[in-house]
Order: C-alpha cells, then structure tokens, then sequence
C-alpha cells in the first residue's frame, strides 16, 4: 500500500507474481507516476477479464514503466497433463502408503512402502499431546508388535502412520473411538 512505497528506496523495482492482493494497485500506480518506482512488473490484478473479448482495466495499464501479463501459466496443454499426471500420482501414494509429502494444508509425511506381513494403519486427528500415548496403549493392550511409527503435525490436525503385526476391526474401533480422532483406517 501508499505506507510501504513510500519507504521503498528512490527508482526501486516492484514485482508482484504471488497474489492480486498482495498490491494496492492504484497506490502503486500513483508511485510509479511519482518516480519513486522506476520499474514494475505484474501478473496478478483484482479483476481480470473471464472472456477473450472483455476489456481488462488496471490503473496500470498505459504505463511505459509497467509490464503487465496473464497469470495463466497452468493453462497450456502441456502444464495441463503435467498436472494431471502430478495430482494422479500424489493420490496414489496416498491410497497405496498414505503419503501426504507436499501437503500445502496437511501434515507431512514421506512413507516407505508397507513392509510384507505388515498393516498400515493410518490415524488422523486432533493436535492433542497425549494422543500417540493413547494410541500406542492400544495397541500395547492387545499385544500388537509397532514397527515404524510416524507422525507430523499441522497447526490442529495431527497425522499418525503405524506398520504393526495386525489390524483386527475392533482395534480400528478402539482408535476411532479416542477423544479428538477425525478418521482412522488401515490399508
């Protein structure tokens, strides 16, 4: 906004690529007016057209100093199947491990495939810090070997991975029944 660009330095350069709402646009175009910003380049703005034939408006546009383009990067064919193949394949290690590695809202987790003779149980819930003492009695109580247990946290959401010897329904009941579980199931 207005605050930020006057403390900026004399023939500073601005970009903005992230988002529209980052940039007070007509604060930034009464900057560039001034001088104060030598050079600017956008490719993200409040409003921009839906159609081929609508007009864009931007305070500005018909700045010799701006270079203003379309934040649409994803929309070639090419970034189309690239993504298609990338989402595709982030749903299937989660359906077949239960990795959730580049999670931009979930905890993280990179797991290694399920070792032969083993259950995967996977335990999504609430950020608690006795939950994995209680899950881990759990499975103590029926005598259930854990072989790797892996856990990541994401702001209130708790992510828990577990190989054990077996995973029998009422052990899935046990867990879903723990104060602040959101979903368990085991692949």
């Amino acid at each position: 906004d207005e605050t930020v660009f006057k403390k900026m330095k004399q023939w500073s350069y601005f970009i903005n690529a992230s988002r529209w709402y980052v940039t007070d646009t007509k604060a930034l175009a009464d900057t560039i007016k001034s001088w104060k910003i030598l050079w600017a380049y956008l490719d993200v703005f409040p409003t921009e057209p839906k159609w081929k034939n609508e007009a864009f408006e931007s305070e500005l546009r018909g700045l010799s100093n701006v270079i203003l383009t379309p934040h649409i990067g994803w929309s070639t064919a090419e970034s189309q199947a690239a993504i298609a193949l990338d989402v595709s394949s982030k749903l299937m290690n989660y359906l077949q491990y239960g990795n959730t590695k580049t999670s931009v809202n979930f905890p993280q987790l990179w797991l290694k495939t399920i070792k032969q003779n083993c259950k995967r149980i996977l335990f999504i819930h609430e950020n608690r810090a006795w939950m994995m003492a209680r899950l881990n009695t759990i499975f103590w109580e029926h005598h259930i070997q854990i072989f790797s247990q892996h856990l990541d946290t994401f702001e209130e959401i708790g992510y828990a991975a577990l190989d054990v010897e077996k995973s029998t329904p009422e052990i899935l009941k046990e867990i879903s029944q723990l104060p602040g579980n959101i979903y368990t199931y085991s692949l």
